[in-house]
């Protein structure tokens, strides 16, 4: 088997390999993983969460007869395909999974010797979907409270799309907030002002939530959204209907709370900048990286 702690590590030299990844099970993922072509996936369920968003990939991967799996939340790590195949234990499969052995309840290290076994003459001979970005970028204007100035927010529905250009920007990601690979370093790629992430049900050993403690470290507020408010993988959904589970200390100081709606601590961010700027005796200004 093939380990990736990121579906987004996939490649077309994954061809026709057997992969476990750390990656949530979204469609995002299901996408990135019919792109590259592999032979079978087992990813990580994620929770499940709303509209079963953690396990989308499953339907996306069957429609190309790619026998594909999901590991139960709360027995292995998201993020960390080495603990998935250590101790993880499969909580969904699809049809061509299951027509090879696999069915929920199974330990990982049994699921990978079944697909590699059975989908071994199959491999690599998938339809490729249509070329196009199956993780979205894009930039929106926030909600603002009144007092507020005009923002644009950055979202990402992975958070390997955000890039240095990201720093004292507002992010809103549709990733779990894991550590890809459990590697601290891979954590976030910029500094941003604040950072929104889902928490994947949060699952053993709080796996996660666990990128917040580390971008706390670096000054960078964080939080994560609860899995059953949005859809994991779409960080327009984050954004929309994301309820926090889980905020770390920068985020707090800046009036984060568990509980509350992302799109109203957005807001309420926004409107305190504003406030700061006024105290300044300088207009406020549409809020751009840097200058919250």
């Amino acid at each position: 088997m093939m380990l990736k702690g990121s579906v987004t590590e996939l490649t077309e030299e994954s061809r026709g390999a057997h992969v476990i990844v750390g990656s949530h099970g979204g469609a995002p993922s299901g996408l990135r993983a019919l792109k590259c072509g592999v032979a079978s996936l087992i990813c990580h369920d994620a929770g499940i969460g709303l509209d079963e968003a953690g396990v989308a990939a499953l339907g996306v991967l069957e429609a190309h007869g790619i026998p594909t799996a999901a590991v139960d939340h709360d027995t292995a790590r998201i993020g960390d395909p080495a603990d998935m195949m250590a101790r993880g234990i499969l909580s969904r499969v699809n049809a061509p999974a299951a027509e090879l052995g696999l069915s929920a309840g199974m330990p990982v290290t049994d699921a990978a010797a079944l697909l590699e076994a059975g989908a071994a003459a199959r491999a690599g001979k998938r339809a490729v979907p249509p070329d196009g970005e199956e993780f979205r970028r894009l930039y929106i204007e926030a909600e603002v409270e009144q007092g507020g100035i005009p923002t644009l927010i950055t979202i990402v529905d992975s958070a390997s799309s955000v890039q240095t250009d990201d720093d004292g920007a507002i992010v809103v990601t549709g990733s779990h907030g894991g550590l890809p690979g459990n590697l601290s370093e891979k954590a976030l790629k910029a500094r941003p002002l604040l950072v929104a992430f889902s928490d994947a049900g949060i699952g053993i050993e709080e796996a996660g939530v666990r990128r917040l403690p580390i971008l706390a470290e670096v000054g960078v507020a964080a939080v994560c959204v609860d899995v059953g408010s949005a859809r994991i993988g779409d960080g327009l959904s984050t954004y929309q209907t994301g309820i926090l589970s889980e905020v770390n200390s920068p985020a707090e100081r800046l009036g984060a709370r568990v509980g509350m709606p992302l799109k109203e601590f957005i807001s309420h961010v926004i409107a305190e900048a504003a406030a700061r700027q006024t105290a300044r005796g300088a207009a406020p200004e549409t809020i751009s990286k840097g200058n919250v």
